[in-house]
């Protein structure tokens, strides 16, 4: 069994939660599904008010612990994203920067939210409790992925147009000022890429013919494409 903490779920559903989590470390698909149905069942058979504790307790092991509960597609669409849609008309954190992490997972939160993607709800995160840092965090991401999505075929060409990089490096500045743990997470990570967007600007500038490659090296750059010593002695 995983090293799931059982002591906060209601006494009605410790066995099929047990089942689930046993029948999921074990592999067997059907028995899986099974397990995770009747898990499903117990917890919607609850009182209102147990079902809430529930789902309070099980929502941070999702959401802030990865890895220390197995979450399958029926579990978020029968019990988690219900549950945090109602915090999320009800304005109510973390629950709100919950669902922004669960929401390229369903359709039926775009639907219900008037189409609100991850990014915009986080946002709207934001706007309820400034000073959450993890939502914070979060943004902070979606903005990297951008820029890692644009340097991901460099030295031989930046995908994305210069421009928009520049824009995600200065949203990432603004999200920095506002939060120093994420800066201070993160800080590494865009001063390496912004180095990167620089060099790739001057090489643009000055080079004619030649490769970013080369360039680099002549630089004396160490990027992550970058060959090693052991490379270079061949």
């Amino acid at each position: 069994m995983r090293e799931t903490d059982l002591a906060g779920f209601d006494p009605a559903i410790k066995l099929p939660l047990k089942q689930y989590l046993d029948a999921y470390d074990f592999g067997i698909k059907n028995v899986r599904n099974t397990a995770l149905a009747n898990f499903i069942s117990a917890v919607k058979s609850l009182a209102p008010e147990a079902r809430e504790v529930t789902l309070e307790h099980l929502c941070p092991l999702v959401f802030e612990k990865p890895g220390s509960f197995p979450v399958q597609f029926p579990l978020m669409r029968e019990l988690l994203v219900p549950y945090l849609l109602e915090n999320f008309h009800a304005r109510r954190l973390p629950h709100v920067r919950w669902l922004a992490q669960c929401a390229a997972q369903s359709e039926m939160i775009k639907e219900a939210t008037g189409g609100l993607e991850k990014k915009q709800l986080l946002q709207l995160a934001l706007e309820i409790e400034p000073q959450d840092s993890a939502s914070w965090q979060l943004l902070a991401q979606e903005h990297f992925e951008i820029l890692d999505f644009a340097t991901h075929h460099l030295p031989e060409a930046l995908v994305i147009r210069e421009e928009v990089c520049r824009r995600e490096l200065s949203s990432l500045a603004q999200i920095f000022m506002q939060d120093s743990e994420t800066r201070a997470r993160y800080q590494t990570r865009y001063d390496y890429l912004h180095e990167v967007l620089d060099d790739w600007e001057r090489f643009q500038a000055e080079v004619d013919v030649g490769s970013f490659a080369a360039w680099c090296i002549a630089q004396k750059r160490n990027y992550h494409w970058m060959p090693s010593a052991e490379d270079n002695q061949d």
